[in-house]
């Protein structure tokens, strides 16, 4: 046992020293032609398994090791209360005021007008500043603040909720949504303050839609028009679009050329969800879901968006990291929901829906929800992505891929006083992607 723990310790300072190696070369500027020119890059794009700098280095017998990241500092789970992400409310005007053409001239980054501004002009206006902040992610003082780049400052960002409008609708749901970049020059080691936004799995125009060299620079806006309404409206299904192609839960997050993963792991994150006549908000309409309320009111919300993710701190300053040169995927040590570690939600015992997105940015989960005695309790599935499904799925267990979102149905009536978790299960050892096995047995994975 002594000569295992003492090679454990070896194995960690190895880890350390590799680590720091990296971010001094990215602190002293080298670029990936640097490497190239080195020799120090594999035909992959990779660094070369070298003891001392890569990501994955080899053994003395040729296999490359799993990884070579130092752990995060230890943290106690299940301590912090889990945040409800905060509803974004809408604003009464804009200045300047939206046009239909790129308002270059006061500094908006888009370059393409509006193309359906005039069919279905915004109702409501919406504004988001995309600003560094500095947000608690574990107990206190187990971790420092954590500087993140977030959408108001704060990650994930808040939600927009919406409901789907259509043709001559009294209600029209199209909205505005007008992105600020206030982002700092600084970036602390990683991240890139040109940004885009992405709405995930959005109907959207082509000019909204975040495409990936749409780029906004520090001090520019730009206008974002959602116009909410079914796949479908001016083709197959004219005036009111398909309703198959409902989407209920969506993401908004940064998606810029390059560097959209380190952006993201930041803090450039955040909620979007639409409503209709069928998915109400409402249990006691349409296909009586568990209630949306206002979002924050435990008493009468029961509609929960859970953002799943994992992160890897520094063993020495205990601040968020990310290593530029692992571009096979960074995989964190520390699991996060809502932007805590492994924090508590309290429940009623009653039906909840939750909204599981994984924001990455490497990891796979397959989740299971866990009751008294760590016996797997089945669940309702009633979501692929963001459509809802023709029928809810009784479930033991969802996967979610990088990106994915599954929307649940779990019941704790008759359950007051027990405990439940949230555990995956899925084996992965490096950002490639899992190995494909998933233990049945309960208490093997990580828990949320």
């Amino acid at each position: 046992m002594a000569n295992i723990s003492k090679r454990n310790r070896q194995r960690e300072k190895e880890k350390e020293i590799a680590a720091n190696n990296r971010r001094e070369l990215i602190a002293a500027g080298f670029k990936r032609r640097d490497f190239l020119k080195m020799g120090l890059l594999t035909t992959a794009g990779l660094l070369i398994p070298m003891k001392g700098l890569s990501v994955f280095p080899t053994t003395r017998s040729g296999f490359p090791l799993p990884d070579d990241q130092p752990t995060s500092p230890p943290t106690t789970p299940f301590v912090d209360e889990m945040p409800r992400l905060p509803v974004l409310a809408p604003v009464p005007s804009l200045t300047p005021a939206p046009t239909a053409a790129p308002n270059t001239a006061a500094g908006e980054a888009r370059t393409i007008a509006h193309q359906a501004f005039a069919q279905f002009p915004p109702s409501r206006f919406y504004e988001l500043s995309q600003r560094a902040g500095l947000v608690s992610m574990a107990p206190a003082n187990e971790l420092p603040l954590q500087p993140i780049w977030g959408f108001n400052g704060v990650t994930p960002g808040p939600m927009i909720v919406e409901r789907y409008g259509a043709l001559g609708s009294p209600q029209r749901g199209s909205i505005l949504v007008r992105q600020r970049n206030n982002l700092p020059f600084e970036n602390g080691g990683f991240g890139l303050p040109s940004v885009t936004t992405h709405l995930h799995n959005g109907h959207t125009p082509l000019e909204s839609d975040g495409f990936p060299c749409s780029f906004m620079e520090r001090g520019q806006f730009f206008d974002y028009h959602y116009p909410n309404v079914y796949a479908g409206i001016n083709s197959t299904h004219p005036g009111t679009g398909d309703v198959k192609e409902a989407l209920a839960t969506l993401w908004y997050h940064d998606h810029r050329m390059d560097h959209a993963a380190e952006n993201t792991y930041k803090g450039l994150v955040g909620g979007y969800i639409l409503f209709n006549e069928f998915d109400t908000g409402d249990e006691t309409t349409g296909f009586r879901l568990p209630s949306f309320g206002d979002g924050q009111d435990p008493r009468t919300s029961f509609d929960i968006y859970m953002f799943i993710c994992d992160k890897l701190f520094d063993s020495q300053t205990g601040l968020l990291k990310f290593d530029l040169f692992n571009t096979a995927g960074v995989l964190g040590d520390k699991f996060l929901v809502n932007g805590k570690v492994q924090p508590v939600l309290h429940v009623s015992p009653r039906r909840y829906r939750f909204r599981w997105l994984n924001s990455g940015p490497s990891r796979f989960h397959q989740l299971f929800v866990l009751g008294p005695n760590n016996s797997t309790k089945p669940f309702w599935q009633i979501s692929t992505d963001g459509n809802l499904m023709e029928r809810p799925v009784e479930v033991t267990s969802s996967r979610l891929s990088v990106a994915e979102r599954v929307d649940v149905i779990v019941d704790f009536t008759d359950q007051a006083g027990k405990t439940f978790y949230v555990e995956n299960r899925l084996e992965q050892q490096d950002g490639r992607g899992p190995l494909g096995t998933c233990s049945e047995r309960p208490v093997r994975g990580r828990r949320y």
